[in-house]
């Protein structure tokens, strides 16, 4: 399947990467901190087949910008700035410090619902997230719905 890399401009200016490849509702998965969107290589082609699978590179990580300060907030921002840019609602996934339990509240209506492979947290208790117990150092296939 053919990739995509494309840019979305956070409210700072700050130029977001992220790769689509696959057809279906979008699926936008977010890395912990250290790593980039290569993290979801290993789960990416069996995604696609399925999904747009949209993989985002973390500010200051991968083919994406950086600027100070960075702040959790900035984060949020980011994340919303790429489901902006996607136009339609979408799923979101994310691992660790990537955890999509955060990320939800800041795209609202823009998202069907969110997975967050970490172990729970206060901010999982949002309607339309489901908690996944990480399992591996690599991200697992799983099956979830809100």
């Amino acid at each position: 399947m053919r990739t995509r890399l494309r840019t979305a401009r956070s409210t700072d200016g700050t130029p977001i990467a992220y790769e689509t490849v696959g057809a279906g509702p979008p699926l936008v998965l977010v890395h912990g901190s250290v790593s980039d969107r290569g993290y979801w290589a290993p789960v990416s082609p069996a995604l696609a087949e399925d999904y747009t699978v949209v993989t985002v590179d973390r500010r200051g990580r991968g083919a994406s910008g950086d600027t100070t300060p960075c702040t959790i907030e900035r984060e949020f921002e980011d994340v919303a700035a790429v489901v902006d840019a996607i136009g339609v609602p979408v799923h979101l996934v994310g691992h660790s410090y990537g955890e999509s339990a955060r990320w939800r509240p800041r795209c609202g209506r823009r998202t069907c619902g969110a997975v967050a492979e970490r172990s729970p947290s206060p901010d999982a208790t949002d309607q339309g997230t489901t908690t996944v117990e990480p399992r591996a150092t690599q991200p697992t296939l799983f099956v979830a719905s809100p």
